[in-house]
């Protein structure tokens, strides 16, 4: 006799940039490695790894060999949009393969891939299902016309505790935590420009900015020279939040506030801003992308209009001048950090798919 259990259990495919048995360095590295994990506690899971994957050109073969041949139920594609839009049109030659393909968009580039003519609005039709982070990217490829259904799953992490408490706002010093690449298009330099606003100007002394993340490659320069110009920030290195998390989680909640002034144009749901809720950070956050979405303004953190240092000098002058507004959201953000916990997320979201 088959338990009711079994009769649920699935044989599945994910194909995607997993960076398996090693610690993640990219957002969709941690996403994958989360996936995988929880596919494996309900299902039958075989994957396949594309780190890397253009200097080694035979995952591709790999992947339609397994895809065609596996005759898996349900073909999991969780990777960025350039990767993806390759794969499908060659996986569009095998019958049957692209109705049982879920495609777990990781970012949010995809319909800008599409307006601007860099990926072919066809290549998306006849899929399982496309999923996406947030309701208006969804909104986004039906107006272009995406002939799958298109379904929304936001980012999560394993929310296990909760950390910090409002404590941390009747200190004098200000502190700010960015988290992310430490790269220009994730806003890098907007921090560094509103630091010599009149605003922050003045309140010298009164605050600093830690950064975390790994400095991109080309990008070292540049930022080594900016840290020399601004004594109240610092570099602290990577933090593996992923198999490091109540470490991670007990630094981070001893900030107020993370500064997310991103301009990237592959942004998606960052995982970040989780980062930031379960340790009570509200989160200074551009208007860019879906950012509006995860980033209740007022209530979780602010939004600012993307590249403008001004308005970004503005958010984190409030966060020294009252406190009382950014403990509240601080609170907000707990409250807010539940909902985002991976279990709960994939179950809802994802395995109905299946």
């Amino acid at each position: 006799m088959i338990a009711a259990a079994d009769m649920t259990t699935k044989r599945l495919l994910l194909i995607g940039d997993i960076r398996e048995g090693r610690a993640p360095e990219t957002g969709e590295q941690v996403k994958n490695q989360l996936l995988s994990s929880f596919l494996r506690g309900h299902h039958r899971l075989k994957t396949i790894d594309t780190e890397h994957w253009k200097r080694r050109p035979w995952v591709i073969l790999h992947i339609l060999a397994a895809a065609w041949l596996g005759r898996y139920d349900t073909v999991i594609l969780s990777a960025s949009s350039g990767s993806v839009h390759t794969l499908l049109r060659a996986l569009s030659f095998f019958p049957g393969v692209l109705a049982r393909t879920l495609y777990l968009v990781v970012g949010g580039y995809l319909p800008a891939g599409i307006r601007e003519g860099r990926f072919r609005v066809g290549t998306y039709t006849g899929l399982k299902a496309i999923i996406v982070q947030g309701e208006g990217l969804r909104r986004e490829l039906a107006a272009l016309g995406v002939g799958s259904p298109v379904y929304v799953m936001p980012n999560s992490k394993p929310v296990k505790a909760l950390y910090g408490d409002s404590s941390r706002y009747a200190t004098s010093s200000t502190r700010f935590l960015f988290l992310a690449r430490i790269s220009e298009p994730k806003g890098v330099e907007t921090v560094f420009e509103a630091l010599e606003h009149p605003l922050l100007r003045e309140r010298a002394g009164m605050f600093t900015v830690d950064f975390y993340g790994r400095v991109e490659t080309g990008y070292q320069a540049t930022f080594l020279s900016a840290l020399q110009r601004h004594p109240s920030c610092h570099y602290q290195g990577y933090w593996d939040v992923t198999h490091d998390a109540e470490g991670a989680y007990q630094q981070f909640s001893e900030y107020h506030a993370m500064l997310f002034p991103t301009h990237w144009k592959g942004e998606g749901f960052p995982g970040v801003v989780i980062d930031a809720y379960v340790a009570g950070l509200p989160v200074i956050a551009s208007d860019w992308n879906i950012n509006r979405e995860v980033v209740s303004d007022g209530v979780t953190g602010r939004i600012i209009p993307p590249k403008d240092p001004a308005a970004l000098a503005a958010a984190m002058s409030s966060v020294i001048d009252d406190r009382a507004s950014w403990t509240l959201m601080s609170a907000a953000c707990h409250a807010a950090a539940r909902a985002y916990d991976t279990p709960v997320v994939l179950a809802r979201h994802f395995s109905p798919l299946l």
